[in-house]
């Protein structure tokens, strides 16, 4: 389950005080929440043929610990860093001219010699005690030895118990990589890192490296939710439960696609029937989708009827036949299977709502009665919702960026910012008025 910064379950108003702002959303079981785990699913060879190629690999309890630890800290040299093109300052002044160059004698001498004056013998010494300063900055004295204080090593050491080290981790990870070709997605139990791109070079979950996949592990607020808080939607949660996260935690890598978020939908499967199906992007419109939009339904629901419906819910009886799917479509009208995830909970109905997506749990009027070993049944509310306009795009459900940086509410980072704003500018038009 690629999981959704979505809204949870609230409290139901009281009778008869209407409440706009309760939206319905279903609770599920931790039964059913384990039968989306990437690594359940993607385990059965009928489904994990349609999905793209992965590799699979243990973290220890160190590494996970690590990862739930605040802070982000790097190590000078670690791989998620851009490779640094040009040398710093004090690295080029020291390899323009050593310490003996500035203080060549028979140098001065030849230009005392040549009948230097006495003002351009001080310009050369200004020169070299100016040099001598910018190597002082850059932290190099003139003795060509570092010139640290205290609070630096205490700065440096605390740094160093920050940054930890994971030498077999960073081979596995490495191993897997190149057997997907070079480059790879990574994706946790439920969640994929999507969250923390802006902290990507790239801006997107390509990996080329294990520090690459650190990097966007440790800075993911979607990963840490996986880690401690995934059952929390859960309607018969324990404390039992929420302590097995952290247990035998798998990191899946998968092959790296550059697809078109245009050709990525959603599909809601309801006791069995597929009620309803949108695009997974509804933060933008694709013109294109609507003449294409009869098309990619029949494709979609003949994939979902042959290949998804029966082996899913005889693999995962634990979903009562209530999951949501999503997938890809490629440019040869292929389908691949991207993910599993539960009914309800954290899990967003995108184009629809939970209460209208729940409403279609009425009787079917063909009133064929079900048959264990048959394909799946398109409900006959069936609904396939794609974005009509421009004027129609909804709002994405994840924007890249830290919380503190778009949440405008009443006390948040930002509201406080822009209040600080208000007073500093209206205090500068008291003074100016004065």
């Amino acid at each position: 389950m690629a999981r959704d910064d979505g809204v949870g379950a609230s409290t139901s108003p009281a009778p008869d005080e209407p409440d706009d702002s309760f939206e319905f959303v279903p609770a599920p079981t931790v039964a059913a929440l384990d039968a989306c785990r990437y690594e359940r699913w993607h385990s059965i060879p009928e489904l994990a043929k349609h999905a793209y190629g992965s590799v699979t690999v243990r973290l220890p309890p160190e590494y996970v610990r690590y990862l739930l630890e605040d802070g982000l800290h790097l190590a000078a040299d670690s791989e998620a860093m851009p490779a640094r093109v040009a040398p710093q300052l004090d690295e080029r002044l020291t390899s323009a001219f050593t310490e003996e160059d500035e203080r060549d004698d028979d140098a001065t001498a030849t230009a005392t010699a040549r009948g230097a004056s006495d003002d351009e013998n001080e310009n050369v010494a200004d020169a070299t005690d100016s040099f001598a300063a910018l190597k002082a900055k850059y932290g190099q004295s003139d003795s060509g030895e570092e010139d640290e204080t205290d609070d630096d090593d205490d700065d440096d050491d605390a740094s160093k118990k920050k940054i930890r080290s994971f030498p077999d981790v960073d081979d596995a990870i490495r191993d897997a990589i190149a057997h997907l070709g070079g480059r790879a997605t990574p994706k946790l139990t439920w969640s994929a890192p999507k969250d923390a791109v802006w902290m990507a070079t790239g801006n997107t979950t390509m990996c080329r490296n294990p520090g690459e996949v650190l990097l966007l592990l440790k800075a993911s607020d979607a990963v840490a939710f996986d880690l401690t808080e995934a059952y929390d939607c859960c309607a018969d949660v324990t404390d039992a439960h929420k302590a097995r996260l952290t247990k035998d935690v798998a990191l899946h890598l998968r092959a790296w696609r550059d697809v078109r978020p245009a050709l990525e939908f959603r599909l809601f499967v309801l006791n069995g029937d597929l009620v309803a199906m949108c695009q997974r992007d509804c933060s933008n419109f694709y013109p294109f989708l609507l003449d294409q939009k009869a098309s990619l339904e029949e494709t979609l629901v003949l994939f979902w009827q042959d290949t998804v419906s029966v082996t899913f819910a005889n693999a995962s009886p634990d979903c009562d036949g209530s999951y949501v799917l999503d997938v890809y479509v490629t440019s040869k009208r292929n389908v691949k299977i991207v993910d599993f995830n539960h009914w309800g909970g954290g899990t967003l109905p995108l184009m629809f709502t939970w209460a209208e997506l729940e409403a279609k749990t009425l009787p079917r009027t063909s009133g064929i009665e079900r048959v264990s070993n048959e394909s799946g049944f398109v409900h006959d509310a069936f609904e396939f919702r794609v974005v009509e306009t421009q004027g129609h795009i909804r709002p994405g459900a994840q924007l890249g960026v830290p919380f503190d940086m778009v949440d405008a509410s009443p006390g948040s980072a930002l509201a406080a910012f822009a209040e600080r704003q208000r007073r500093a500018q209206e205090k500068a038009s008291s003074s100016r008025e004065g």
